[in-house]
């Protein structure tokens, strides 16, 4: 018996009908290529995303400060550390920077070029995480794909949920009483 090749197409169809996919999230981090230190009492003052050229990767310039190294000659000390994100990637023709993930391409940023400088925003799904143990900096890139539809969610909970002062409801007392 020979099944017609239209068969097993409309089943295949019927099937994706009856039982979508479920839409997949997905959650990679990316450690930092490189390690720096700095003073142990050093706090971040300033951070920078920046697209490496050279390197072909994200890259972030985190500056620390620690104003108990002062010195008679400066305010106070500050150390520039420099970071980049291995597997990150530039589309040229919209400027997105993605990561390869399983699921496909995750778009994580909009990189921004100017005539005189440019600048890197990342999207909701992605966090750039400052890991700092006593002198020791590595940077994590925290990317989840649900970190979008949460946030999503959160809003649409605060716009249905209302808020009344909590006298609205006590009547109001005449200004002789």
């Amino acid at each position: 018996m020979r099944i017609p090749p239209l068969v097993p197409r409309l089943l295949a169809t019927a099937c994706l009908i009856a039982f979508p996919l479920a839409a997949r999230a997905t959650k990679l981090t990316i450690d930092s290529a490189e390690t720096n230190s700095t003073w142990a009492t050093a706090q971040v003052s300033d951070r920078q995303l920046r697209w490496s050229p050279k390197d072909h990767a994200l890259l972030a310039v985190v500056t620390f400060e620690d104003i108990l190294h002062r010195d008679s000659t400066m305010e106070s000390a500050h150390d520039d550390l420099y970071f980049t994100f291995p597997g990150t990637q530039l589309n040229p023709e919209d400027h997105t920077v993605f990561v390869d993930s399983p699921d496909g391409p995750i778009a994580i940023g909009l990189w921004r070029k100017g005539t005189f400088s440019s600048s890197f925003s990342l999207f909701q799904n992605t966090v750039i995480i400052v890991h700092k143990t006593h002198s020791d900096i590595t940077l994590t890139l925290d990317i989840d794909t649900e970190r979008n539809a949460a946030t999503e969610r959160k809003k649409q909970e605060a716009t249905e949920t209302e808020s009344f002062p909590l006298d609205a409801d006590l009547p109001k007392k005449a200004p002789d009483q």
